[in-house]
């Protein structure tokens, strides 16, 4: 069950778009993390049942709205769950936490 709780929580779906304009290194970059999800996605999906996986897209911090950088992402999280009330929780999110509690 925790493992269940940690990848619908958490998981990330999908891949970053990679821009024409980015130089090679980059592309590159990008495209090596897009490899790793899209086999991450694979194995999850050959191990746990797909109605009981929520994916967030792109990622836990898009949808949230929260920066990737961490040098931000922990004063702006606190912020946002601390005065966030259950009737604004977003779907991606209450969504997944509602089918837990029914499990």
């Amino acid at each position: 069950m925790l493992l269940m709780l940690l990848l619908v929580s958490k998981h990330r779906n999908g891949t970053s778009e990679i821009k024409p304009e980015w130089d090679e290194s980059r592309k590159a970059r990008e495209e090596g993390e897009n490899a790793k999800h899209r086999r991450w996605n694979k194995a999850i999906l050959d191990v746990c049942h797909n109605e009981k996986l929520f994916w967030l897209s792109p990622s836990f911090e898009g949808v949230m709205g929260l920066p990737q950088s961490e040098s931000e992402k922990i004063d702006r999280a606190l912020a946002l769950f601390s005065a966030m009330k259950r009737d604004n929780v977003p779907a991606a999110l209450s969504d997944p936490i509602e089918k837990l509690l029914k499990l």
